[in-house]
């Protein structure tokens, strides 16, 4: 580390508040990444649900509609309505995962 005592005044003010810049930007970008880790293994998580939701109850009782196609499109749907208030982040990556099994199913039906 420097000899901060050689330091002026001016010269040390100004090391500060680059070093306090310095530490913002860490922030901002600690902040990004976990936003965007915490999408990504919600999206995970909801192609995982869509998983346990195949075998244990793929159509919705008393239809023919796939559950998860059903409650990906709801919790989408209410986050896009403003239904899903402060977790309207979470709820639309939970449900794109689940709408992504679902698209792929209907997908490779259609490519078989």
């Amino acid at each position: 580390m420097a000899d901060l005592a050689h330091l002026t005044k001016d010269e040390a003010l100004s090391s500060l508040r680059a070093l306090q810049n310095r530490f913002a930007h860490l922030k901002e970008d600690a902040q990004r990444i976990a936003k965007l880790g915490t999408s990504s293994a919600l999206t995970v998580a909801g192609g995982a649900a869509a998983g346990v939701l195949a075998v244990k109850l793929p159509k919705v009782p008393g239809t023919e509609i796939q559950t998860d196609l059903a409650l990906g499109a709801g919790l989408v749907g209410a986050a896009l309505m403003g239904w899903a208030g402060n977790y309207a982040e979470q709820a639309t990556s939970l449900g794109s995962g689940l709408l992504a099994v679902a698209a792929s199913r209907e997908v490779a039906k259609l490519a078989a």
